[in-house]
């Protein structure tokens, strides 16, 4: 049974402040019997179990919500999330510091007669890493809460989403030099990063470069009319040339990269995204053994 998108925000809500509350047994009537977190199934009682210990572990702070985009007629919510971090065991490799982490978490989430019936998930790994092994590195919060919102020649939903797939179907078809144009403005944000077109067509040539079979396919896809923003979760794969982020050449991999894009005029003008090379890497550890 659908659910209206009222009823989807209430039931994110609802979630979120049981978690932060940890209020536990509250928490489990917002889940689905049988719920998929991360390809992992779980019980709510389970679950609940589980995001007890890793909170714990990982001391983690109050969880904060930097934006939000809901899709009524697939019911699926992405949101991007924010919190502190101050791991007492080895995260992510490093042994725990006691220094203070920022976590940065991006999900897509589906729902089932308004529970939370699966979602999958990245987070800034790379980033928390260095944070933990650099005592000079300093995590500078660019929420996309703080994007301006367009007031003028917005797009609607099924023309962002048009926009998008004609912008994945340039890069997949190696038609960058001539098309990118047609859906990046000449300046564009990518994760903090300001760069000129040509810089961004370049950066998208190198990671073609590294992988020469570089497909892309989006998994999932919502976009926002009011804020002209749009998420997705891409499904990257191919076998690198060469050692790229950390991954060997040679042996093929399939991981998820989610992404947030912010619409101006018609044509991206901000990116954040996460990749989840984690993945990636360990796949090819398989392959190994």
């Amino acid at each position: 049974m659908s659910v209206s998108a009222s009823e989807l925000e209430s039931s994110y809500r609802g979630w979120l402040d049981c978690l932060n509350g940890k209020r536990w047994d509250e928490l489990q009537k917002y889940l689905d019997s049988k719920y998929d977190h991360g390809g992992q199934e779980f019980t709510p009682e389970g679950f609940v179990a589980h995001i007890q210990s890793v909170s714990a572990a990982i001391g983690l702070s109050t969880v904060h919500v930097d934006t939000t985009l809901i899709d009524e007629e697939n019911q699926c919510v992405a949101d991007i999330l924010y919190a502190s971090l101050n791991p007492t065991v080895p995260f992510l490799g490093p042994e725990p510091t006691g220094r203070e982490l920022t976590l940065r978490e991006f999900r897509f989430i589906w729902f089932k007669n308004g529970k939370w019936s699966k979602a999958t998930m990245a987070i800034n790994s790379d980033d928390l890493r260095k944070q933990m092994t650099d005592s000079n590195y300093h995590h500078d919060l660019d929420l996309v809460s703080g994007w301006p919102v367009p007031t003028a020649n917005k797009l609607s939903k099924e023309e962002l989403e048009a926009t998008y797939r004609g912008y994945i179907d340039t890069i997949v078809s190696r038609r960058g030099e001539t098309d990118l144009a047609k859906y990046v403005h000449s300046e564009v944000t990518f994760n903090k990063n300001v760069l000129a077109l040509d810089a961004y067509r370049g950066m998208i040539g190198g990671f073609q470069t590294a992988i020469p079979d570089l497909d892309v396919q989006v998994d999932a896809l919502v976009a926002q009319e009011e804020t002209q923003r749009i998420a997705v979760r891409l499904l990257v794969s191919g076998t690198p040339a060469i050692e790229w982020g950390g991954l060997a050449a040679g042996r093929a991999v399939v991981f998820p990269e989610y992404a947030i894009y912010q619409i101006v005029d018609g044509k991206i003008q901000r990116v954040f995204s996460i990749s989840d090379l984690d993945s990636a890497k360990q796949q090819q550890q398989q392959q190994q053994q």
